[in-house]
């Protein structure tokens, strides 16, 4: 079983800095989590975001807005 290090709290989000404002940027979780309602239940080979082993999160700045995803590997448990 392959999970997300990030989701399931092993680790925690590396220091990204907002290339428009450069203060730390913010993670807002997995983008399955604003796909449906219980999409962040489903087993991961079932969910939109785990392509080639990776679950993305989108990453925002809480200053100017600005946001992109950022793929996360999976590890196996």
């Amino acid at each position: 079983m392959e999970i997300c290090p990030l989701c399931n709290g092993l680790e925690n989000i590396q220091e990204f800095i907002c290339p428009h404002c450069g203060i730390k940027m913010i993670d807002n979780g997995s983008i399955n989590e604003f796909v449906g309602p219980y999409s962040p239940y489903e087993e991961l080979t079932l969910r939109t975001d785990n392509v080639d082993n990776k679950c993305v999160h989108l990453v925002s700045c809480s200053k100017c807005g600005s946001d992109f995803r950022l793929s996360i590997d999976l590890v196996e448990l």
